[in-house]
């Protein structure tokens, strides 16, 4: 969904445990552009306790306005607008 994102639990989406799902809806006119990680996920998954990632790249959000935010992850599990 190009609308929304979900926290989820598990070792990846697909098999995730679907009643820990928490789905968040963007700002109305923002959506997901680009979506570059490591072997083409389509996901990050943060480790338990550590919050390591082995899905690093960047996430890009984009206004209906024109505007738009890369956001990249780094191994760590750090989240930050480049």
């Amino acid at each position: 969904n190009p609308h929304a994102f979900i926290l989820f639990k598990g070792s990846n989406f697909a098999t995730r445990d679907q009643s820990f799902d928490i789905r968040t809806a963007l700002p109305t006119g923002v959506t997901f552009g680009d979506i570059i990680l490591t072997g083409n996920a389509r996901e990050v998954v943060f480790g338990k306790n550590t919050g390591r990632t082995a899905h690093t790249g960047t996430v890009e959000l984009v206004s209906a306005q024109g505007g738009s935010a890369v956001i990249a992850v780094n191994a760590a599990g750090i989240a930050e607008q480049q």
